[in-house]
């Protein structure tokens, strides 16, 4: 073949080459493009609206429907869904079911990390811990520890991850040598679940200790050292080293270590709640009510933002990856990026106006209650919905789920109200129900004693 002709027929093939990979990538970055725009290719090879689910489960394992179209993942799940509402289900043999129906915007993702199966046919277990009227159960923050308190000076301590339960003794004599004369009404934990805040009240005046879990002896009763009443103290950061004061509203900060006690941080304060080591509160001052923070181990308070009304609640909370502020200020929820508290980046008006609010540890959701009516603000869905309990008498069941106990039965709920069902029926009301931190068992009292249910089959 003479050289010229083959020259040329190899050019054209690398052109020819060339320019296929060149049309592949322009495929293939334009179909990026449009996945991460929000558009696919549906099955009639039509470009059609989509965003991104993500499902979780506990227990995993099990099948996602997605408008009765069974997903060929279990859970943990994704899946790319076309723009609109969808109802999701999720199953599991031997559990019960659950389901929402959710919105899904163009090109956003869409998070379901909280929905928990129970098992049809629960597995109890009795512990050594007999049912006692007048004692008091507390559940540690982490949900690993339960202490059992009475007015003796012999509390319990269990460790519900243990496979056998074997409580551990707390000897309370040098803190209270014959006992406590009075009625507990707080207890409080540290983040390393080493320490309590117990308060005592007796002839209407409130007494503050600091328990030590580890070495009783090291406790310290706070009210006797500093020698002032304090309407409400907490753990600073969560931590036992760094404790802070609420008297007559002045917020102050102690000094466990070396048993001091800070100057007026702040006056006038009404309520405060944590975000990391800040402490944001709401306070009337000279020129008004307004948000404020400090930091933990640092006396320096700075003024957020103006606001109509001190008793309101205020909330610093990351999602995905934006720090908000959230305030729940009359009948309104509002809620700010961290970095522009001038404009409202949502705003819900409800038919109510709540005395207290709860923020998810995640950020996912805004919780404002009044007596037994709740607006849940979810942020994923972007949208409030209001809804009711059957008592004002709830609690938490883990990060996600509320319960209530009424004669025996206990109830839970997803944060929005949804996914009512009937988990226990033979639970004494008075005493808490808590999900360990590793999901394994469910923890609570019945007329024999502590009992626990194995979650997972």
């Amino acid at each position: 073949m003479d050289p010229e002709t083959e020259k040329k027929r190899q050019a054209w093939k690398v052109i020819i080459t060339d320019g296929l990979m060149t049309l592949a990538a322009v495929v293939l970055v334009g179909f990026l493009v449009l996945t991460v725009s929000g558009y696919w290719i549906n099955e009639n090879f039509e470009v059609a609206r989509s965003g991104m689910l993500q499902v979780a489960s506990e227990p995993t394992g099990a099948t996602v429907a997605v408008d009765d179209d069974v997903l060929p993942q279990r859970t943990n799940a994704s899946r790319v869904i076309p723009v609109g509402e969808h109802t999701i289900k999720i199953e599991k043999d031997g559990y019960d079911t659950w389901s929402k129906t959710i919105e899904i915007k163009d090109g956003l993702l869409y998070r379901l990390r909280y929905p928990r199966l129970f098992p049809n046919e629960p597995v109890i277990e009795k512990t050594p811990i007999e049912f006692d009227r007048a004692a008091i159960m507390s559940v540690s923050p982490k949900r690993d520890f339960i202490l059992v308190a009475n007015k003796t000076n012999k509390w319990k301590l269990v460790n519900l991850e243990e496979e056998k339960v074997n409580p551990k003794e707390i000897d309370l004599a040098a803190v209270f040598p014959s006992g406590i004369n009075g009625e507990i009404s707080n207890i409080e934990w540290s983040n390393d679940q080493n320490h309590i805040l117990l308060s005592v009240l007796f002839n209407d005046k409130l007494d503050w200790f600091l328990l030590d879990l580890n070495n009783t002896g090291r406790s310290i009763n706070l009210s006797d050292n500093f020698g002032v009443g304090f309407y409400e103290v907490d753990f600073l950061n969560g931590s036992a080293d760094n404790l802070l004061t609420l008297r007559d509203k002045m917020l102050q900060r102690i000094n466990v270590n070396n048993k001091s006690i800070s100057a007026i941080l702040a006056d006038g304060v009404e309520k405060y709640h944590y975000y990391g080591d800040e402490v944001v509160f709401t306070a009337n001052g000279s020129d008004g009510a307004y948000i404020g923070s400090v930091k933990a181990n640092k006396d320096e308070v700075k003024s957020i933002r103006k606001i109509e009304d001190a008793t309101a609640d205020a909330f610093i909370s990351k999602f995905y990856d934006n720090e908000y502020l959230t305030l729940v200020e009359k009948n309104k929820i509002l809620v700010f990026k961290r970095d522009d508290l001038n404009n409202a980046e949502y705003e819900f008006e409800l038919s109510f106006t709540p005395t207290t609010a709860k923020i998810g540890r995640m950020g996912e959701y805004v919780v404002a209650i009044m007596g037994n009516v709740i607006a849940t603000l979810d942020m994923e869905a972007e949208k409030v919905r209001e809804w009711q309990i059957e008592t004002s008498a709830f609690d938490w069941l883990d990060d996600s789920m509320i319960y209530q106990s009424s004669y025996g039965d206990v109830v839970v709920y997803d944060f929005d109200g949804l996914n009512r069902r009937v988990i226990i029926t033979d639970a004494r009301e008075d005493f808490p129900v808590v999900i360990t931190n590793d999901d394994r068992w469910l923890y609570y009292m019945n007329s024999e004693g502590l009992v626990r249910e194995t979650l997972r089959k």
